[in-house]
């Protein structure tokens, strides 16, 4: 995500379900769906985060999720869902969550987009 990295970030790859229930209770304040850096658009059906591309260690899928639908390989953080992933194409206008592995001078991670 270019915006991402405007800010020296990358799209949010949720790797505990610590940092998955973080991004979840973000966004709610926000509302809305959101992009996560996890995809299957190199393996369909073989979901991992987009940058190390390793597979993903936390399934926050709603029932039903993945669709598996062809055109369908990133995930989304799908505000009808409470919170819960969707598989969706990669196309589609949504809000996205970025993160970045640098501290602030508080000593707090700081939180963009």
């Amino acid at each position: 995500m270019s915006v991402c990295r405007v800010f020296d970030s990358k799209l949010a790859e949720p790797m505990t379900s610590e940092e998955s229930s973080f991004i979840i209770s973000q966004s709610q304040k926000v509302g809305g769906s959101f992009w996560i850096g996890i995809s299957d658009i190199i393996d369909e059906d073989r979901w991992i985060y987009s940058t190390g591309q390793e597979p993903i260690k936390v399934n926050n899928f709603q029932l039903g999720e993945p669709n598996s639908h062809t055109a369908a390989n990133c995930v989304v953080l799908y505000g009808p869902f409470r919170g819960k992933w969707a598989d969706d194409n990669c196309i589609t206008l949504h809000q996205f969550v970025c993160e970045t592995n640098n501290e602030s001078a508080s000593g707090q991670i700081p939180v963009v987009g």
